[in-house]
């Protein structure tokens, strides 16, 4: 690499980007078939999230040099982070055809299907990787994460130990140990191994998004959620749903029965209205643990913009339904208990469509859930409204509105495990 190279690939290595692409431009204009040039600038577009055009410089790179393993690496990276997964996989293929020894490679291959919820292939890449270099930072974190994802919880903590341990400078290393510990249940162990992953990098969102994890999870309530996430995690999309629906028609299942045999009613019903708020529970945990993380004053730095505006609606939402409710049993004096759970239940079943929506990646799954919620929302007020003047007609927009959240939840399901091909 010659200096000029050099000089870019430092400007990169201190994440200054912008200065780094103004040196490659230059190059490039006075050479437009520096392949090096092209598979440097490619990086400059990655991580300033230009896809496209990193697409097109590592391409332009491959057509330069086709026998060097690096760009096709590169393309196989720019591929992941627009998840396109298949074209991600051949292109690091290419890459370890040219060169099968390269632990780089093996390392993409393990983050490829680890993303792919392919926990035994990742491990497998990550294996191999680590034969050719037991340092290699990335293998050693993937090796623990499929690990832990895999159900081996104590062996994914001893192995992102032995990773700490040969990178106790590495804030990836740390935040990885401290997501094995959050998942084996040791919440405030966790916390120390984060606090040390942001202070080596405090950019670090792998570590952000686990101490927000951590933080939650000093609340018993959130504990129980979270064992619940590790637990559905673990499993592949198609299980998930199976659960999904099972837990949601064996709870139809159970009331049927109870319609049908009043004796088993006393033990049928607390069952489905645990269900009910065990349901309701996960879809509002996140963001509604998130609203008290902001008067945490170490929580609230590690928000990211969406999940505060997340926490603004709910809240903001919450408070609505309990003012309309008081609103409604004002109105409604001789009946204002019922009317007042109206309006607040009004704000609950809005939490649910809400707080799905802001998982959704952007595009049309963040789109459509966005509609969905919104014309939610106009459902229900309708229905209100219509207490006042159609009494009949309110009923049964009560019901569409409260069976529309019911929909709202499976489609946001899928919604949110949409990954958008960018």
């Amino acid at each position: 690499m010659d200096p000029l190279h050099q000089r870019a690939q430092l400007l990169i290595n201190q994440n200054r980007f912008d200065l780094a692409e103004q040196e490659l431009g230059s190059i490039l204009a006075k050479n437009p078939q520096d392949a090096i040039a092209h598979l440097l600038i490619s990086v400059c577009y990655k991580h300033t999230k230009r896809y496209r055009e990193a697409t097109d410089s590592a391409e332009q790179a491959i057509a330069l040099q086709p026998d060097n393993p690096r760009c096709h690496l590169m393309l196989a990276s720019v591929y992941l982070m627009r998840n396109r997964y298949d074209e991600a996989e051949n292109a690091a293929k290419e890459a370890l055809r040219l060169d099968p020894y390269d632990d780089d490679t093996y390392a993409l291959l393990a983050q490829l299907k680890y993303a792919q919820k392919d926990w035994e292939e990742s491990l497998s890449y990550a294996k191999k990787g680590l034969e050719i270099d037991p340092d290699q930072p990335t293998c050693q974190s993937l090796r623990s994460l499929a690990l832990e994802r895999l159900g081996r919880t104590d062996v994914a903590v001893a192995t992102s130990q032995e990773a700490l341990s040969r990178n106790p400078d590495d804030s990836y290393s740390h935040a990885t140990h401290a997501w094995a510990l959050l998942n084996n249940g040791n919440h405030k162990e966790a916390q120390e191994g984060f606090r040390e992953a942001l202070r080596l990098d405090p950019t670090n969102e792998f570590a952000k998004q686990g101490m927000i994890q951590a933080l939650n999870a000093n609340h018993f309530v959130f504990r129980m959620i979270f064992k619940w996430y590790s637990f559905i995690g673990r499993m592949s999309g198609k299980l998930q749903w199976v659960i999904i629906l099972g837990l949601f028609f064996g709870q139809r299942i159970l009331r049927s029965l109870a319609e049908s045999f009043p004796a088993i009613a006393p033990y049928v019903m607390p069952i489905v209205f645990c269900y009910i708020v065990f349901a309701i529970t996960t879809w509002i945990a996140n963001p509604l643990f998130n609203t008290i993380l902001r008067f945490n004053r170490y929580g609230k730095y590690l928000l990211d913009d969406r999940q505060i505006m997340a926490s603004n609606v709910m809240a903001a939402v919450a408070l609505f339904g309990l003012l309309l409710g008081t609103t409604l049993a004002f109105v409604f004096r001789q009946e204002r208990l019922i009317f007042f759970m109206i309006g607040c239940g009004y704000g609950l079943f809005m939490l649910i469509p809400i707080s799905v929506t802001f998982v959704c990646e952007d595009g049309y799954p963040l789109i459509i859930m966005s509609i969905v919620t919104v014309l939610l929302g106009l459902l229900g007020l309708a229905a209100i409204g219509a207490m006042f003047l159609l009494p009949g007609l309110a009923l049964v927009m009560l019901l569409a509105f409260v069976y529309g959240n019911i929909g709202a939840q499976f489609l946001g399901n899928y919604l949110a495990s949409v990954e958008v091909k960018r």
